[in-house]
C-alpha cells in the first residue's frame, strides 16, 4: 500500500493508493480543527499513468472516476435563462458556466476536454473570465484556440493572463497557465452577453463580475467562495488571504456584490446560492 500526504494552507490531503494491480487511489480531506471528512471520491489512474508519477499526476490525469450517488453528470445545468454550469467533477469544485453566447472562465489546463465535450456545438463567439487565477483560465488557450474566439478579462489582468501569470500578494507575477493574448480589456459598465460588467478588484487586479439586474443573478468568481473549496462543504466565505492579491480591497468588493441582493450567486468554488441572506450573512462577518 502506498500513501501520500499533501497541505494546502493548513489542509490537508491524504491520498492512499489502496490497490496497486488496480491503480485505484482514494482521497480524503481534514482541516486544523475539524475532523476529516469521508472519502471525496475513489480514482483509477490511466494505463499511460504510473503511481511513481505522484498523487498530484493522478490528480490530473482524472480519467475514470467513480462517482459516488451518481453525482457529475456529462450535461450543463441550466441555472437561469441564458446562464448554464458545465458539469465536472467532484461537482461545484471548479465552476465554469455559460452565459449567452460567452463562456465564462475555463478551470484548469486538464479541464480543457469537458469544457470542450459540452461547448462544442454550441457556436459560442467570447470566452471573458472572471480573474486572472491558474484555475479560471488554465484551458483557456486550448479553448480559445480549438473553438476560434477571442478572450476577455479585467484591463488589470491583461497583463498577466498575456504572460501566463498570477498576481500574488505584494504584487509579485508568478506562474499560472499557458499565456493567452486577450482581444478586449473588460471595464466597469461594459455588456457582455446580457450582463454588465462590475470591477470587484481585490482577489485579483482585474477581477471581474458579470451582473444582471433584470433577475438578480451575479456570476461572483472568487470575491466570495461558495464553500470550502478543499473540504468542499460548509458555508460561504471569504477566499484564503493567501490567495487573494489584496484581500482588504477584495472584502470591499464583497460587501459590494451583497449590497445588490442578488437572487443567484454563481460561484468559482461551490454550488449556487439563491438566498441573498446567506450571502449577506457572510460578509457581514468578514474583518474590517
Amino acid at each position: 500500500m502506498l500513501r501520500s500526504f499533501l497541505n494546502f494552507n493548513s489542509v490537508s490531503a491524504f491520498i492512499r493508493f489502496s490497490d496497486v494491480s488496480d491503480r485505484s487511489f482514494e482521497i480524503r480531506l481534514s482541516s486544523s480543527g475539524e475532523t476529516p471528512v469521508n472519502s471525496l471520491c475513489r480514482c483509477r489512474l490511466p494505463t499511460h499513468g504510473t503511481l511513481a508519477e505522484g498523487p498530484a499526476t493522478a490528480l490530473r490525469a482524472n480519467a475514470t472516476i467513480q462517482r459516488r450517488n451518481g453525482v457529475g453528470s456529462a450535461e450543463m445545468q441550466q441555472l437561469a435563462d441564458d446562464l448554464w454550469q458545465l458539469s465536472g467533477f467532484p461537482r461545484h469544485a471548479v465552476n465554469v458556466y455559460v452565459m449567452g453566447d460567452a463562456l465564462v472562465d475555463a478551470g484548469m489546463r486538464w479541464d480543457r476536454r469537458r469544457i470542450l465535450k459540452q461547448v462544442g456545438d454550441r457556436g459560442l463567439t467570447t470566452h471573458v473570465l472572471t480573474h486572472a487565477h491558474l484555475d479560471h483560465y488554465g484551458a483557456s488557450k486550448a479553448v480559445c484556440e480549438t473553438l476560434g474566439i477571442p478572450l476577455w478579462c479585467g484591463t488589470a489582468d491583461v497583463e498577466a493572463v498575456e504572460a501566463g501569470k498570477m498576481v500574488r500578494q505584494g504584487g509579485k507575477l508568478v506562474p499560472a497557465a499557458p499565456a493567452v493574448p486577450v482581444a478586449r480589456g473588460l471595464r466597469e459598465g461594459d455588456e457582455v452577453a446580457g450582463f454588465t460588467v462590475l470591477d470587484t478588484p481585490g482577489h485579483s487586479p482585474g477581477h471581474v463580475c458579470y451582473w444582471r439586474e433584470s433577475d438578480r443573478t451575479l456570476i461572483c468568481g472568487d470575491v466570495m467562495f461558495g464553500w470550502h473549496p478543499f473540504l468542499m462543504r460548509g458555508p460561504v466565505r471569504e477566499p484564503f488571504e493567501s490567495f487573494s492579491a489584496d484581500p482588504q480591497r477584495n472584502r470591499e468588493s464583497a460587501r459590494r456584490i451583497a449590497a445588490l441582493e442578488p437572487a443567484l450567486v454563481c460561484f468559482g468554488h461551490g454550488p449556487p446560492l439563491r438566498d441573498p441572506a446567506k450571502l449577506a450573512e457572510a460578509v457581514a462577518q468578514l474583518p474590517r
